[in-house]
């Protein structure tokens, strides 16, 4: 593939992106999406073969499964593992709002790509409930139930504080805060698990 057929596709994944994430993956048009590419509308299909198999090449593109294999390094130390976990959902938040915005839609409709979506981000949630049940198993974390625990911990790394609607609840020193949100994060869940050694 030459350099300005990589161009042209990463153009579209990013143009696929951004209409996704700000008017829907039903409302947004291939021609769109070749507009906001400046690309040929045919090339949608040339390149990835329609819309449905472009939002599965976006995912891919974006959404960093190949780093869950690090976890790997902190075998045996519950703490560890949730803290890594925790700053990485907390960075891809950060670095990815748009991707971030478009899964949660999804999910919320239920959508015929809801299985697509499951097969990247599932993986990672996986993880992190082995990670807690290992920590309980270990007298490390204290909770009731391990499924609703990994909700929870799920809701405060998901959770998306930004935005007009939440603006009079946010006061100027927390946007101003030393501590970032992943690593106030990390304290608010290990504290609710239990912890009181902060490792972050």
């Amino acid at each position: 593939m030459s350099e300005t057929e990589i161009d042209v596709k990463s153009r579209m994944l990013l143009a696929a992106k951004q209409l996704f994430a700000k008017q829907g993956y039903d409302a947004t048009t291939v021609r769109q999406i070749g507009e906001s590419a400046a690309a040929n509308i045919a090339l949608v299909s040339y390149h990835f073969g329609g819309k449905e198999q472009l939002f599965h090449a976006m995912i891919v593109a974006f959404f960093p499964i190949r780093r869950l294999p690090e976890l790997d390094q902190f075998d045996g130390d519950p703490l560890q593992a949730l803290d890594f976990i925790i700053k990485e959902v907390s960075v891809y938040r950060e670095r990815e709002p748009e991707m971030v915005r478009i899964i949660q839609h999804e999910i919320l409709l239920n959508s015929p790509r809801i299985h697509l979506i499951q097969e990247h981000v599932m993986p990672l949630w996986q993880e992190l409930m082995r990670t807690l049940d290992e920590g309980r198993q270990a007298g490390i974390f204290q909770y009731e139930s391990l499924h609703r625990t990994t909700m929870f911990v799920i809701s405060v790394l998901l959770f998306n504080q930004r935005g007009e609607y939440w603006r009079p609840l946010i006061q100027a020193e927390d946007e101003s805060s030393a501590l970032s949100w992943s690593e106030e994060a990390a304290i608010f869940v290990k504290r609710a698990l239990g912890i009181t050694r902060e490792i972050i």
